[in-house]
Parts: C-alpha cells; sequence; structure tokens
C-alpha cells in the first residue's frame, strides 16, 4: 500500500513540476502538490512533498498554523525548539504547533520523503525565519 501511495505521490511530483527556486535548501526539494482556501476564514491548505537527500538539514524556521506531515521513506530527525528531537520513520505521522520554530535533517543513507500538510494564514510566507 505505501509503495502505491509512493507511486501516485511520485506522478504527482512530475506533473506538477518542481518548486520555485530559492524555497529549498541544497539537498532538499519541496513540491507543492495542491493548495485549497477554507471557505468563511482566513486560511489555506497545502498539501506538499519535501524529498531530502542523505544529510540534509532543513535550517530552523516556523509556519503561520500549523504543519502535519506523514513520513512515506526513510527517517528524519525533527527538532522543536524547546522540545527534545524526535524521530520519525517511514509509516510515522508528526504535527508541528503554529508558529513553532522547528527544523530537519536527515541522518540516514537513503532519501527521505515526507508528505505535508499545512493549515496556515491566507496571504502570510509559507515559511519564515524564527525571531
Amino acid at each position: 500500500m505505501l509503495r502505491m501511495v509512493a507511486l501516485w505521490l511520485g506522478l504527482g511530483i512530475a506533473l506538477v513540476g518542481s518548486v520555485k527556486a530559492g524555497e529549498a535548501p541544497a539537498g532538499v526539494q519541496r513540491t507543492e502538490l495542491q493548495r485549497v482556501d477554507v471557505p468563511g476564514s482566513d486560511y489555506v491548505v497545502i498539501t506538499a512533498v519535501t524529498l531530502l537527500d542523505p544529510g540534509a538539514v532543513i535550517a530552523l524556521h516556523a509556519h503561520p498554523g500549523v504543519e502535519m506531515g506523514y513520513v512515506i521513506e526513510g527517517t528524519v530527525t525533527v527538532s522543536i525548539k524547546g522540545q527534545p528531537d524526535h524521530q520519525y520513520q517511514s509509516g510515522d505521522s508528526f504535527q508541528i504547533p503554529a508558529g513553532a520554530p522547528h527544523g530537519a535533517i536527515n541522518k540516514g543513507t537513503e532519501p527521505l520523503r515526507i508528505v505535508s500538510t499545512f493549515v496556515v494564514e491566507k496571504n502570510k510566507p509559507l515559511r519564515s525565519e524564527p525571531k
């Protein structure tokens, strides 16, 4: 089942195309799959796939809303400011609270693939540097 999900997500990535230049650091590819306004609110739901090469790091950053992630392949170490680091592997899901500074690293030897859903405020950048 997970292989089928990965296959469909891979196809979706190929059809959607790559992210805009400058949005992801070296060894990290982030592809937005879908963006839907939440009716009657100031929020939008964004679904994206993030690929991290072995050793790739996503530096500390924050989002103007909640992030929910699901690890499709590989293992990731997630750091949330004020909390101990936590490791997630294929089949695990996690949540990052709104506005919480966080980062991630692929300490493994295999590529990492995560699907994330963001419920964030409209008209604000998806990613910001923590203060």
